[in-house]
């Protein structure tokens, strides 16, 4: 499981849209994210990158490899200014702002924003 550091926005943000947002820009990509410690029907936060964000290869940890997130990997976030845990996510979808490219789930309503550090 990866983890990374966040800030938390405050904000919220339409993944399918994202051109009102704070914090948003095209050349960001939007992880559309599940808390795993929570029986949910619906994604509840969007995490945003400037690029793909980059984790071990949980099929050869052995191996120093880097890849993308994946539809279905789990990963920690945690507060940048309190370091203190956010939660355990699952990436249920991933749009690329720049390309227009989705796959997964990106629903067209708001949820809660955080930015990747």
């Amino acid at each position: 499981m990866a983890s990374f550091v966040t800030r938390i926005t405050g904000s919220y943000m339409n993944p399918a849209f994202p051109i009102d947002a704070d914090f948003y820009d095209v050349g960001q990509v939007a992880y559309v994210l599940f808390k795993s410690s929570e029986a949910r029907t619906r994604p509840t936060r969007v995490l945003t990158s400037y690029g793909p964000l980059q984790m071990r290869d949980p099929d050869n940890l052995s191996v120093v490899t880097r890849r993308a997130l994946r539809l279905g990997d789990i990963i920690t976030l945690n507060n940048d200014q309190s370091g203190s845990w956010v939660g355990d996510y699952r990436v249920a979808g991933i749009h690329h702002f720049a390309t227009g490219s989705r796959v997964g789930d990106v629903p067209d309503r708001k949820l809660k924003h955080s930015v990747a550090k």
